[in-house]
């Protein structure tokens, strides 16, 4: 069990193979990198279980801000963010932290910042966390169109394409744990355009402050979602933004982005394979109460399609004690 910082040498650059506009969001649904692009960017053996992807800073494991995290004061234009966070809690509806001061506006982080592990889990166990830093996210996109060609002419008529190019802040990394037998390939290639990546044991790091992030919690009635997942229900092949086979009591959580993967086309009379968005992406961040969890130990939740091996859906167990 290894961890791993993951560092592009550049730009990466996330192509639409769809002919849609800039605006469908189709792009936007790869970054965070998924699973699948790490493990073949890094060669993992089928044989390993993935945690991740994560993000590293300064010898920092940071997190997404989860959904339900709120602030008192509007945070200021800069790089870094001082602020008094306090997180929401079910209890017949979704309630803010009773230390919240009253008819004072607040706004939700989920979704817009990352923080680190150990200010993550605190702001859990005690619902509010005063005077703690907060990052932007790490990284700066341009999405463009493009004619899509063939046999090097430019197809005029629905001939767009998407292009995403992502340039990630000064000395961050995306983080992975590798379980199992089998290692990383220390160089490999990520993007459309190949970026060149290298990929570093932390073994100089002292990391065992992050494995609670598998902690086991035998009576946790909640769950934080630290990676992205894709879940769906079997038979109407509709996505939910949960999972469809432990619905919970409440959630909240981002609205899902769409997702693209190869599917067959069965009602045709030979059958072929095409690129569609048929399945919409629950982001990291999301927050699940139910009366008993369905696991007992925090990690990627199993999955019919084994996309849990590659880091799907991680689920970080907790007992809620707001109430």
């Amino acid at each position: 069990m290894t961890w791993y910082s993951i560092t592009p040498t550049g730009t990466i650059t996330l192509g639409n193979l769809t002919p849609v506009g800039q605006n469908s969001g189709l792009v936007g649904c790869r970054w965070p990198p998924n699973g699948n692009q790490l493990a073949a960017a890094l060669n993992l053996p089928k044989t390993t279980q993935m945690w991740g992807p994560f993000w590293l800073h300064e010898k920092n494991l940071y997190l997404p801000v989860p959904q339900g995290v709120y602030t008192h004061r509007l945070p200021l234009r800069q790089n870094t963010k001082v602020l008094d966070l306090y997180r929401m809690y079910w209890q017949e509806k979704w309630q803010l932290h009773h230390q919240t001061t009253p008819d004072i506006e607040i706004e939700q982080l989920g979704g817009k910042y990352l923080i680190k592990s150990q200010d993550f889990r605190q702001l859990w166990e005690q619902g509010f966390l005063n005077q703690v830093e907060v990052q932007p996210l790490p990284w700066q996109t341009l999405t463009l169109s493009h004619n899509r060609r063939e046999d090097f002419q430019v197809v005029e008529e629905g001939g767009l394409y998407a292009e995403k190019t992502i340039l990630m802040a000064s000395k961050w990394s995306i983080v992975i744990k590798v379980i199992g037998k089998g290692e990383p390939q220390k160089y490999g290639t990520l993007g459309a355009g190949a970026t060149p990546i290298v990929t570093v044991p932390l073994e100089n790091l002292e990391t065992e402050s992050w494995e609670f992030l598998g902690a086991e919690i035998p009576d946790a009635d909640g769950a934080v979602l630290l990676t992205s997942a894709l879940w769906s229900n079997g038979t109407t092949k509709t996505s939910h933004p949960y999972p469809d086979q432990h619905p919970p009591l409440a959630y909240l959580a981002q609205q899902g982005e769409p997702w693209q993967t190869w599917k067959t086309v069965s009602h045709k009379l030979t059958p072929e394979r095409k690129l569609t968005p048929g399945e919409w992406l629950t982001p990291a961040g999301a927050i699940y109460r139910w009366h008993k969890a369905p696991i007992t130990k925090s990690g990627p939740l199993l999955d019919p399609f084994n996309r849990h091996v590659w880091g799907y859906g991680h689920l970080w167990l907790f007992k809620e004690n707001l109430i």
